[in-house]
């Protein structure tokens, strides 16, 4: 019996189930899903002849790299977020007592919120439960102490 010559794009895919799975049952599974019956022989011998370990190893370095710049990425404007928040704290301190800025107050509070969101995105481990002030303090405090409606 003569052995079945298969597509480089067959055997592309093939590789691209076994990344996800790193299982060669599943690929054969997945690969019959999809029309084709190749057998799990034949699935070993392509992991061998074409170093799919090392191959897959390159895409996770890979992958880890481009992470890891998103990450420092995030962090850097995390600070730069960090920073004009104090700028922002600085400002609303040396306002006379009474005086409003509605459109600083919205920036700022856009602001915290970004600071929030970047920072659950970088640590999402650190979230807490419910730690903020409830919705009924926080229009309390609009109405009481920033005279807003």
């Amino acid at each position: 019996m003569a052995k079945q010559q298969y597509s480089n794009e067959i055997r592309e895919q093939a590789f691209l189930f076994w990344y996800d799975t790193r299982n060669d049952s599943e690929v054969v599974r997945l690969l019959k899903s999809n029309g084709y019956n190749i057998t799990r022989t034949t699935i070993a011998s392509w992991r061998e002849k074409y170093s799919w370990e090392t191959r897959a190893e390159s895409i996770d370095v890979k992958k880890q790299a481009a992470q890891d710049v998103s990450i420092s990425f995030e962090e850097s404007l995390l600070l730069d977020l960090q920073k004009q928040k104090e700028r922002y704290d600085v400002y609303f301190d040396n306002l006379p007592a009474g005086k409003v800025d509605n459109q600083a107050m919205y920036v700022y509070n856009q602001l915290c919120e970004k600071l929030i969101n970047l920072r659950n995105k970088i640590n999402p481990k650190d979230k807490k439960k419910n730690t903020g002030l409830k919705h009924e303090n926080i229009d309390e405090i609009r109405k009481e102490l920033l005279g807003l409606d």
